[in-house]
């Protein structure tokens, strides 16, 4: 039996989904000034003008994988076994993703890519927005963990955890846009470790 064609919808997802992934594959290989509009197109196998359908500029690309990214974290934290804590779960996480922007380089196209979205008002607005989904689902999870009785004092603490590991992550992001000059998965893993730390001392 023939499987019935793809709905419209989910063609249009479906290529939204080929060029996302083609600007960051050639983000990373070329870095962003080098990558054109054209190239993502011929790279994702479609037509520019269906990409500029779906995308007005390069860096509207690199906020939509941006966005990705946090979906891809929330179907993973939403689904994360319960013999893994969220810290632990978080220090992988963000190791994986620092290991993945930097594995051809020294991270310095990614520093480029993250420039350019921090110098752009409405990106930079829509990466706070980001940030407080990103607080939220770790307060969530955190919430199942903590062995405090209270509901409210245990969505407090929930939620000053969120905002420390959070935080700290960001502070690091963006000191690494500024200078560089350290290793990213090392420094990423270190920080998380530190906060884990003050945490667990803090709420014990």
């Amino acid at each position: 039996m023939n499987q019935p064609a793809p709905s419209r919808e989910k063609r249009k997802a479906e290529t939204r989904l080929k060029l996302i992934r083609s600007a960051q594959k050639l983000f990373m290989e070329k870095g962003y000034e080098a990558t054109t509009l054209e190239g993502v197109a011929n790279c994702a196998g479609l037509h520019v003008q269906t990409l500029y359908r779906h995308f007005s500029s390069k860096i509207e690309l690199a906020a939509a994988g941006d966005q990705e990214q946090l979906d891809d974290f929330e179907a993973a934290i939403r689904n994360k076994p319960t013999n893994v804590s969220t810290f632990q779960f978080w220090r992988d996480y963000v190791s994986e993703a620092a290991k993945l922007v930097t594995s051809q380089d020294d991270g310095t196209r990614y520093r480029e890519v993250l420039h350019e979205e921090l110098q752009s008002p409405c990106v930079k607005k829509q990466l706070t927005q980001m940030g407080r989904v990103y607080k939220e689902l770790l307060m969530s999870s955190l919430e199942t963990e903590l062995l405090i009785e209270d509901p409210t004092d245990r969505n407090e603490a929930a939620r000053i955890l969120a905002i420390t590991m959070w935080g700290a992550h960001e502070d690091l992001m963006m000191r690494y846009e500024q200078e560089g000059g350290f290793d990213l998965n090392t420094e990423l893993i270190a920080t998380m470790s530190r906060v884990e730390n003050f945490c667990k001392a803090l709420f014990r």
